[in-house]
């Protein structure tokens, strides 16, 4: 009876008190991922949110899925407490980061093509590793709000500008790294596409493509996703990337039978701020059992991150 009206006023002051509650989120958050460091297989990287470091900082902010899911960020409290723990709550997006960042091996003298770059999240966090980056898009929306963020983050060293992925506007040979994620399943001439990359990216530059397979989910949702493929297979991929210049280095699959399921729900959770930050943790715990399944026991997959050099 002494204890309990003493938690009742703890939790009353720390709701009148928002950086109060930051920093008791920021210690639950801590120890889940202590937790899931425990278990093994898991790593914490795995439990840390896409991208909300930036997009904390840059409020207000729109963004969007590829299946036209419009998502305001408002510049309040509850929106900075929720990016600064779940970031943004997209786990498409967040089983895609995790393994591109890995596998970029990035140098300070490097200079960066993000191609398909909409509001700029990966040049963004990015361009304080690097020498310079430059991000493309065909949406003029999403190049002015990735330009207004560079701004407000004071960037120096990053450009985005309105450009197609077939006609690219740059000379040969002229960066280190690329990354092209989640767009040559939107390319009629993906092809093309690919050969025009290889022909702005330098001799032994790296590469980083992710895109959708086939699956049943994804052929229903062709249309609403505006793809001009559902996606690829394992060996599609390797045809694809034949005689292009470019030579695969590593290929890894994301989303198995766990994070299909996770990923389907999220998606129709995204639309709803409440609803996508409360189910996030749930649903990316459902996710991560993917770590113990071998790729054998699944043989679907929601997509592929591909590292290819230029040989």
């Amino acid at each position: 009876f002494y204890i309990r009206p003493r938690i009742i006023f703890s939790y009353l002051k720390l709701i009148k008190h928002p950086a109060h509650l930051l920093k008791l989120c920021k210690g639950v958050k801590a120890l889940l991922k202590l937790w899931i460091h425990k278990s093994g297989k898991l790593s914490c990287n795995a439990f840390k949110g896409p991208f909300g470091s930036i997009l904390k900082d840059a409020l207000p902010v729109t963004v969007s899925t590829a299946d036209g899911i419009v998502k305001r960020l408002n510049d309040n409290w509850i929106t900075e407490i929720g990016l600064t723990l779940f970031g943004l709550p997209h786990l498409g997006l967040a089983m895609r980061s995790g393994q591109i960042f890995k596998m970029f091996l990035l140098n300070k003298e490097d200079s960066f093509l993000d191609i398909g770059c909409g509001i700029g999240l990966y040049s963004l966090s990015l361009a304080g590793k690097i020498k310079n980056v430059q991000g493309i898009d065909i949406d003029h929306v999403k190049i002015e709000t990735a330009k207004r963020v560079a701004e407000t983050l004071r960037f120096k060293n990053i450009n985005f500008n309105v450009a197609n992925i077939c006609k690219l506007p740059f000379p040969d040979n002229s960066f280190d790294k690329a990354l092209c994620t989640e767009v040559i399943e939107h390319i009629v001439d993906d092809h093309r596409a690919i050969l025009e990359v290889a022909r702005v990216l330098k001799k032994n530059g790296t590469l980083i493509i992710t895109t959708t397979s086939k699956i049943d989910l994804l052929e229903q949702k062709k249309e609403g996703f505006q793809h001009a493929r559902v996606g690829y297979s394992a060996e599609e991929l390797k045809c694809l990337f034949a005689n292009s210049g470019l030579k695969i280095e590593k290929m890894r699959r994301y989303g198995l039978f766990f994070g299909i399921l996770a990923w389907n729900l999220n998606r129709k959770c995204f639309a709803s701020n409440a609803l996508s930050i409360l189910t996030y943790y749930p649903l990316l715990l459902i996710s991560l059992l993917d770590r113990f399944i071998t790729e054998e026991e699944s043989k679907d997959c929601l997509g592929y991150v591909v590292s290819l050099k230029k040989i």
